[in-house]
C-alpha cells in the first residue's frame, strides 16, 4: 500500500525525504511526478534516478528536492507519486499533496 505523504517545499531550501519500499527494490528506476491534478497530462516537474534527486538504495528512495530546482517553479500546488519500476514490476509508493511557499526567509 502505498504511503500518503503531503509537504511544503520552500523557496531557498532543499527538501530531503526517505520512503521506504516493501522490499528490495535496488535496480528499479524511481519517477517523483508532480501533475496540475491527479490524472493530468500536465507535468509540472519530474524526478528520476539515478542522478536527478532520487536515490534507490535497498528498500529505500531517497528524495532531494535542490533549493535551486524549488526557486524555479512557478506553479503553487500540486498532486504528486512516486513510482518504481524494473521493466515487469511498477510500484507506486507515496502520493500526495504539495504546496510551494515562495519568498519565506529571502
Amino acid at each position: 500500500m502505498a504511503d500518503r505523504i503531503d509537504f511544503t517545499l520552500f523557496e531557498f531550501s532543499d527538501t530531503d525525504f526517505t520512503v521506504t519500499a516493501p522490499k528490495d527494490i535496488t535496480g528499479y528506476t524511481a519517477t517523483l511526478t508532480f501533475r496540475d491534478m491527479r490524472g493530468s497530462a500536465n507535468i509540472l516537474l519530474a524526478l528520476t534516478s539515478p542522478s536527478n534527486g532520487l536515490t534507490v538504495l535497498n528498500n529505500t528512495v531517497s528524495v532531494k528536492i535542490a533549493a535551486a530546482v524549488v526557486s524555479s517553479l512557478t506553479w503553487l500546488n500540486a498532486q504528486w507519486d512516486l513510482v518504481v519500476e524494473n521493466g515487469s514490476e511498477t510500484l507506486v509508493l507515496a502520493f500526495g499533496n504539495a504546496s510551494v511557499r515562495v519568498g519565506i526567509t529571502q
